[in-house]
């Protein structure tokens, strides 16, 4: 049997459009796990950070507070910036929720393409999925570098209250200060031989 060359020519648009129908497929799946990869670890990040920043704030507290070395005043300006670094991995957890609606809006939107027979082969996508997409990963974004920034601030916080601080020497240590003075006056004195 014989093909003519119409016959040639649609089956050669037929293979170059499955070819543009793939290599999107592929291009989408390449760049979707790309994106999930980076913006996980920028959110895991955000995490961390506040999330270690509050723990190392909290056992400070614990540790200077627990000595008695330092009075409530100083204990509630050093709290302040627990309220930085929990709304830091509040605003990463925000981050990750926009996240996952970025990756199922741009999922959204690679379906709603419709493949054609015919050069492009494939047809703009939703024009609704698109801005969800746009929305949810300005978001996304947005909370991430908020989050971060949350973490400057808590630090330049908790170096204003430690700069601020006034810790107080206990009792024991003070008798203990007092008594390496005086040991050290007395070994500076002269010694006279009568």
């Amino acid at each position: 049997m014989t093909v003519t060359p119409q016959e040639e020519h649609v089956r050669n648009l037929r293979e170059d459009a499955l070819r543009a129908h793939d290599a999107e497929s592929e291009f989408w799946t390449q760049v979707n796990q790309g994106a999930l990869d980076g913006g996980t670890l920028a959110i895991k990040t955000a995490f961390l950070i506040n999330g270690g920043a509050a723990l190392a704030v909290l056992g400070f507290i614990g540790a200077v507070a627990g000595q008695g070395r330092i009075g409530d005043a100083d204990v509630q300006n050093i709290t302040s910036a627990l309220m930085w670094f929990t709304s830091g991995v509040a605003l990463a957890g925000f981050s990750t929720g926009a996240a996952y609606f970025t990756n199922l809006a741009t999922a959204a939107m690679s379906s709603s393409k419709k493949r054609l027979w015919e050069h492009p082969y494939l047809g703009p996508p939703d024009r609704c999925y698109t801005m969800l997409r746009t929305l949810f990963l300005a978001v996304a974004v947005i909370a991430g570098i908020g989050s971060m920034c949350l973490f400057v601030g808590g630090m330049i916080d908790v170096k204003h209250s430690v700069s601020k601080m006034k810790l107080v020497v206990p009792s024991a240590q003070k008798a203990a200060n007092a008594t390496t003075r005086t040991r050290g006056a007395l070994a500076r004195r002269p010694h006279f031989i009568l």
